[in-house]
């Protein structure tokens, strides 16, 4: 499959399942051995994701080889991981040994890398982190620019799922929401009295149950949650 009928499977599918297995396969084709990916949702979203990570070995590459890659990533790029900007390489990161059925090393590799940041909606940004082919003729296969088209793509789409899924995020009513947007835009509860023509009061009511929905205690905290759930658009 092309990389532009790759990407139109990825918007169409509706499931997490389905989502990882399809880059599974498409990450195999690419001579891929593993990857491993990191969901990180922006301050203020509440989802039961948080700090979600995905491990996928594919083909004959051993189930430790994840293992190795999720630790080094915790390791190099959990502090930075939310404002990384460029594809971080890494080179013979760690080792991974081949073990025969009997439990013998049959042989040791050095593992290389990238970790591809990857950015949703609200900020909710994310990382792959890829174990790059070892042969050359794997390598031949493997194309960059489109394993990062297919990344980002994967990650806009489970974003997509998390929020159409997410059943138990608080409903606020489109007059709480109006008075988020308000909130978010700096607006103090007295602007925003004057701005809809209500009384102080009745604002700080609407705020006061925003705060109480959304599990937040400050108005920052509270206009996070409405940008990474969508319920605000700025």
């Amino acid at each position: 499959m092309n990389l532009y009928g790759a990407l139109d499977k990825i918007n169409e599918t509706h499931d997490a399942a389905g989502l990882w297995n399809f880059v599974a396969d498409y990450m195999g084709a690419q001579s891929v051995p593993a990857y491993v990916y990191h969901h990180l949702p922006a301050p203020g979203a509440i989802d039961y994701y948080d700090q979600f990570f995905v491990k996928k070995s594919i083909g004959e590459a051993p189930s430790q080889l994840c293992d190795l890659v999720h630790d080094y990533f915790t390791s190099n790029f959990r502090d930075s991981a939310r404002s990384m900007e460029k594809v971080q390489h890494w080179k013979n990161c760690c080792t991974v040994d081949r073990l025969s059925d009997q439990g013998e090393v049959i042989s040791t590799q050095s593992v290389s890398g990238v970790t591809l940041p990857v950015h949703g909606p609200g900020g909710r940004n994310g990382c792959f982190s890829i174990v790059l082919p070892s042969h050359q003729t794997e390598c031949e296969n493997f194309d960059l620019r489109k394993v990062k088209w297919l990344c980002q793509s994967a990650h806009q789409t489970y974003c997509k799922i998390l929020i159409e899924n997410n059943m138990d995020m608080p409903k606020l009513t489109p007059r709480e929401i109006e008075i988020l947007s308000w909130m978010a835009l700096g607006k103090t509860n007295n602007e925003i009295a004057i701005c809809l023509d209500i009384s102080t009061h009745t604002v700080s009511t609407y705020t006061r149950r925003i705060f109480l929905k959304t599990n937040t205690a400050d108005r920052t905290s509270a206009s996070l949650y409405g940008i990474s759930n969508g319920l605000l658009k700025l």
